[in-house]
């Protein structure tokens, strides 16, 4: 969790990495990638070699079923989903975004549940007719 927490506040893996003490990063895998990061920054034509488990599998039926059931779901009010392009919500899936970027879908959801000013149902939906009337 603590390595969780600093990667975020370093802004990235790759800068948690390059401004770690290696004896903080307490992982051979991250001093590996450590060590990878900083080859390709000395020489950008340095080919980064396979790293093992970034594989990904042939896409088959069952593989498909597979990832199609990982896809995390995402709340969205009803209303939202209805009269709104959605792209804007699918950047990330809450489980890759930081603690600021959820905070900051909330207060975009909270601002479309709520209006910045309280108008009353019979202002808004009166007819001119039943406003002459009312005065």
């Amino acid at each position: 969790m603590k390595a969780r927490k600093c990667i975020i506040k370093a802004g990235s893996l790759d800068n948690y990495l390059l401004n770690t003490k290696p004896a903080d990063i307490d992982s051979k895998f991250g001093l590996y990638l450590r060590e990878l990061i900083q080859k390709k920054k000395a020489n950008p034509e340095f080919a980064v070699p396979y790293i093992k488990g970034t594989a990904k599998l042939p896409r088959s039926r069952k593989t498909s079923v597979w990832e199609y059931k990982q896809i995390p779901s995402i709340y969205m009010p009803a209303h939202a989903k209805i009269s709104e392009d959605h792209s804007k919500y699918f950047f990330k899936t809450p489980q890759e975004m930081s603690r600021h970027e959820i905070a900051h879908l909330e207060q975009m959801l909270r601002d479309i549940d709520e209006p910045d000013e309280f108008i009353p149902d019979e202002e808004m939906w009166a007819t001119e007719e039943f406003q002459d009337l009312k005065r």
